[in-house]
């Protein structure tokens, strides 16, 4: 196993928990996209 100083991990980690909140709110604003547009089509 290859020893990582603690702030390549820390700056790792960081970079994923970012990721993850992006990935989060993406599929959260698709999520709202679809039931809008879904919506839409049941109303017309």
């Amino acid at each position: 196993m290859i020893f990582e100083p603690p702030k390549v991990i820390k700056r790792f980690k960081n970079n994923l928990i970012f990721y993850l909140e992006e990935l989060k709110s993406f599929v959260y604003l698709h999520a709202v996209l679809k039931r809008a547009i879904k919506k839409d089509f049941t109303e017309v």
